[in-house]
């Protein structure tokens, strides 16, 4: 499934560890396009693990998060 931001939003930036590097030093775009990966590893601990589309970012969310702040478009 394919979700999209309904509204911009910051999270933390971290290393593969799951370690902090930046607090809120990513801004998720209204509009971007994301994809739940449910085969990569989950290093913060979160219910999913989300791709951008480009796959060139990821972050991790509750799955209440993905309810309140994304819409499902495929």
């Amino acid at each position: 499934m394919v979700y999209e931001r309904i509204e911009s939003f910051c999270v933390d930036i971290v290393d593969g560890d799951g370690f902090t590097e930046k607090q809120d030093g990513m801004r998720v775009k209204k509009g971007s396009m994301w994809k739940v990966d449910n085969k990569a590893v989950n290093v913060m601990g979160t219910d999913l693990h989300m791709e951008e589309l480009t796959g060139m970012i990821w972050l991790e969310l509750s799955k209440e998060r993905l309810s309140t702040h994304f819409r499902e478009v495929h």
